[in-house]
């Protein structure tokens, strides 16, 4: 049966293995230094997880892409050298914070894991609320005759847009299912794009 476990035991456990591995009792082994000081190491880091309640909290980018469909991510405990993989859900928001509760890490169970989530948001790619929307700049003369454009979407798929004869600077289209994903409705959101005219 797995508990939890007490700064108490957490020292006691300690005190054992020290005694155990510490090089002056063990003179003939060369690496028992190293051991003992790796044992410390682990030690402190354990008793920083029991001190701050089992709270560890951390950051993350993730791409527009993940942001919609979701993504697996290792993420390294402090220097302790462990790695523990999480997902991320799909449809998380730009700044939101995830909360993993009850993880076991190491020795040290029932640990909760805060990540805050920042989107890597491309430089033609805006979020107010849940609306995403998409600057993209296409020819004059398209604009002005009309007709299909490609356009790259927020997870990297391509998707065919009519634009109407004489489109005004910087009109606004939408596109549905295209956009950010509602978590609550499970669907896509529509996905905004405004076009403006370049000579290029």
């Amino acid at each position: 049966m797995n508990e939890k476990i007490t700064p108490e035991q957490l020292h006691i456990n300690f005190i054992r293995l020290a005694k155990i591995i510490h090089p002056d009792n063990n003179p003939t082994d060369i690496e028992s230094t190293e051991k003992f000081q790796e044992l410390q190491k682990q030690y402190e880091i354990a008793q920083k997880f029991i001190y701050t309640k089992n709270q560890y909290h951390t950051s993350i980018s993730i791409t527009l892409k993940e942001a919609i469909h979701g993504a697996e991510r290792y993420f390294t405990i402090d220097d302790s050298g462990c790695y523990i993989m999480l997902t991320i859900p799909p449809g998380v928001k730009n700044k939101q914070t995830l909360l993993y509760r009850n993880l076991t890490i190491k020795t040290i169970q029932n640990v909760n894991v805060y990540i805050k989530i920042y989107i890597d948001i491309p430089y033609n790619f805006s979020i107010i609320g849940d609306q995403l929307i998409l600057k993209e700049w296409v020819p004059f003369w398209k604009m002005y005759f009309g007709g299909e454009y490609i356009i790259t979407g927020p997870d990297r798929k391509k998707i065919l847009v009519k634009i109407p004869k004489k489109t005004k600077n910087g009109k606004m289209f939408k596109v549905q299912g295209a956009g950010s994903l509602d978590r609550i409705e499970k669907k896509r959101n529509p996905l905004y794009i405004q076009f403006f005219g370049s000579i290029i």
